[in-house]
C-alpha cells in the first residue's frame, strides 16, 4: 500500500511540476492567452500543449473532486473519515506532509474545517482520468479565506477498494510564499 502511495505521489508531483507555470497564473476565459492557436511551443507558433489548453471537460472523476470539495466548503469532516483511504498523503499549500487518515482529520482538516475562518474552495479547468481501480484529477483552485484570495494547482489520486472511490492522495501547490514561519512545525 505504501509503494502505490508513493507512486501516486511522485506521479502527482510530475503533474504538478508539469503545469506549474500555468498554475501560477491561469488564464481567464476569453484572455488571449487561454484561445486555441495563439502562443506556441518553442517559438515556432502553433497551438499550445493540449495539457495548458483550458478544459471544458473536466473528465470522468470530476464528480469525486466535485464531492470532496464540496465537503470541505460545508465544514463536512465526517465526510472525509470516510472517503480518505487509511493511508492517504495529505501535502498542502504550505509545505506540510500528512500521511495517514487519522493525522489528515485531526491536524489540517479539524484545524481548517472547525476554525474560526470560513474557507471556499472554488475548482476551475479541471482535468480527470480513470483507469482501473485509480483515478486522478488535476485543477486550479481559488482558496477563499475570510476574503482572502490565494490561487493554486490541485492534483488529487483516487482508489478503488472494494467498489468504492476513496481518496488517495491530495497535494495542493499555491503560487503564493508559504505562510507558516521557519521555525514552525507540527509533530506528526
Amino acid at each position: 500500500m505504501k509503494k502505490v502511495a508513493e507512486s501516486f505521489l511522485f506521479a502527482a508531483a510530475l503533474m504538478a511540476i508539469a503545469v506549474s507555470t500555468q498554475a501560477q497564473n491561469p488564464p481567464a476565459p476569453g484572455d488571449p492567452a487561454s484561445v486555441a492557436g495563439r502562443g506556441g511551443r518553442g517559438g515556432r507558433g502553433g497551438n499550445p500543449p493540449a495539457m495548458l489548453q483550458i478544459s471544458t471537460d473536466p473528465g470522468p472523476a470530476a464528480d469525486m473532486v466535485k464531492a470532496a470539495l464540496d465537503a470541505f466548503n460545508n465544514r463536512d469532516l465526517n465526510y472525509f473519515r470516510k472517503a480518505l483511504t487509511e493511508d492517504a498523503v495529505w501535502l498542502d499549500d504550505d509545505g506540510h506532509v500528512f500521511a495517514s487518515r487519522n493525522q489528515i482529520i485531526n491536524i489540517p482538516l479539524t484545524a481548517e474545517l472547525n476554525g474560526d475562518s470560513k474557507r471556499k474552495l472554488t475548482p476551475s479547468n479541471m482535468r480527470s482520468v480513470i483507469s482501473g481501480d485509480t483515478a486522478w484529477a488535476t485543477f486550479y483552485y481559488e482558496l477563499d479565506t475570510d476574503g482572502t484570495i490565494r490561487h493554486g494547482l490541485s492534483t488529487m489520486v483516487f482508489r478503488k477498494i472494494d467498489n468504492e472511490w476513496k481518496i488517495a492522495v491530495v497535494q495542493a501547490a499555491a503560487n503564493t510564499k508559504q505562510t507558516h514561519l521557519q521555525g514552525d512545525h507540527t509533530d506528526q
